[in-house]
């Protein structure tokens, strides 16, 4: 039996939310095209033009357990207008950045905005839609989120070379004025009852430590040198401080991350797949761009209308993925996704070796086509997997889960890049991490 249509008012909610993930998610991708420009006009290192994009989600990878865990005691609504709002203010200030260190701390602040919008839009997804409509809603989710992403670096090169690089941040805020102006909830939404539970702040501050310190040690090291006391010791810090958080959420009350939840293992192979999913997108957006700029000489308009193929496939696969997921599952889409995405790596890398724009264009239709299926399916698979109790608390992981892959996809592929001054290590990495997340979901999702 069909499911029923959904409503306008519930199509704009999603359409808004995934707008405003779109935007953040704008905002990593249309920056591979321009850190080559960043560079010349501030005369600064690579390195240092790569931190413009990681600071950012170093500092969403910390928040949003914390963010997600706020919608248990604060109306995830609110929460997701603050986000808007900072986003929008921090856009037009990144925009007015007079050198790189400004334009790294408003970064930082930016995340912060990011963070917010990113697990509590999870959240208002789980409370407005039912369960037999969460597959089409987070597939109008991912299809707008996604279309930003892959529109990422055709807008920023053409921004770039035509206007200027500011733009690329200051084009951000009329859609994010919809976003804050437009959004609705067609139905009630939940308010916290009881009593009001403090953030675990232990917990909190050893995750941020253990983060930024091993993202700082990757990136970096390269430049100091691996085996330096300066770099031996940040990934001690790392490990110790990751420690630490995992001993203080067994014990605490009221845990930032609920350990129990990586128990069930369908929920846990959903949450690989999210940071899988991330680090895939981010990796690909940010050093296939740079391929085409440093590794083909293209300019960043060029560079990025080499992108455009990929949106003509884009708008058919995010449709098509939501309405399949609710009528054969989440499981059955995910495992082809990664399959289909895994093979697809392995043809960038060979692609890329080869120096051939041509050569390269049919893995990244592919990957464009499937992207979709490691997005909305897993969130709809770990909702269904868990009760609504929990909702709020596996968003802020499941997008905790995806800002990691965001900023070691960045991390491990500055070191890939760094090392071998070639970017297909960087894609043959994806593949192979694809291929054993492929062999876990077989055996842990849910059936």
């Amino acid at each position: 039996m069909s499911s029923a249509p959904l409503s306008f008012a519930k199509i704009r909610c999603a359409a808004l939310i995934g707008l405003s993930e779109g935007l953040a998610a704008f905002d990593e991708t249309s920056l591979g095209v321009v850190l080559p420009t960043l560079q010349q006009d501030f005369s600064v290192s690579a390195g240092a033009t790569h931190w413009v994009v990681n600071v950012y989600l170093v500092v969403m990878a910390s928040l949003v357990a914390a963010c997600g865990r706020s919608a248990d005691f604060v109306p995830a609504d609110r929460l997701w207008r603050l986000g808007v709002v900072i986003f929008i203010v921090t856009s037009v200030a990144a925009g007015a950045a007079p050198g790189i260190d400004w334009l790294i701390a408003v970064r930082a602040v930016q995340g912060v905005g990011s963070a917010l919008m990113f697990a509590t839009g999870i959240v208002l997804i789980g409370q407005i839609f039912g369960d037999e409509e969460r597959g089409r809603a987070f597939g109008i989710l991912a299809s707008l989120a996604t279309f930003m992403l892959v529109l990422g670096p055709i807008a920023g090169g053409l921004l770039t070379e035509f206007l200027s690089w500011r733009w690329v941040f200051w084009v951000a805020v009329p859609p994010a004025l919809l976003c804050l102006f437009g959004f609705k909830s067609p139905v009630p939404l939940k308010r916290p009852a009881g009593k009001r539970r403090s953030l675990d702040l232990p917990g909190f501050a050893a995750l941020t430590v253990s983060i930024a310190a091993l993202s700082v040690a990757l990136m970096q090291g390269p430049d100091w040198g691996w085996g330096s006391p300066t770099i031996l010791g940040l990934f001690v810090v790392a490990v110790a401080s990751g420690l630490s958080f995992l001993r203080i959420e067994a014990k605490s009350p009221a845990p930032l991350i609920d350990l129990a939840l990586f128990r069930n293992r369908s929920v846990a192979a959903a949450l690989m797949t999210s940071f899988m999913a991330q680090y895939r997108r981010v990796g690909t957006s940010i050093y296939l761009a740079l391929y085409l700029r440093d590794g083909l000489g293209l300019s960043p308009f060029l560079a990025g209308l080499a992108l455009l193929p990929t949106l003509i496939v884009l708008p058919i696969a995010t449709v098509l993925v939501g309405q399949i997921a609710d009528r054969v599952g989440a499981r059955k889409v995910i495992l082809v996704g990664i399959a289909a995405i895994g093979a697809a790596s392995y043809w960038i890398a060979l692609a890329t070796d080869l120096g051939s724009y041509w050569v390269l264009l049919p893995g990244l239709v592919l990957v464009t086509f499937f992207a979709p299926t490691m997005f909305g399916p897993p969130r709809k698979s770990m909702l269904h997997d868990l009760p609504a109790t929990l909702h709020a608390q596996a968003s802020g992981v499941s997008v905790t889960a995806s800002m990691l892959g965001s900023t070691l996809a960045i991390s491990i592929g500055s070191v890939l890049l760094t090392m071998t001054g070639a970017s297909w290590p960087i894609f043959l990495a994806m593949g192979l991490l694809l291929t054993a997340l492929w062999l876990v979901a077989y055996r842990w999702l849910g059936r």
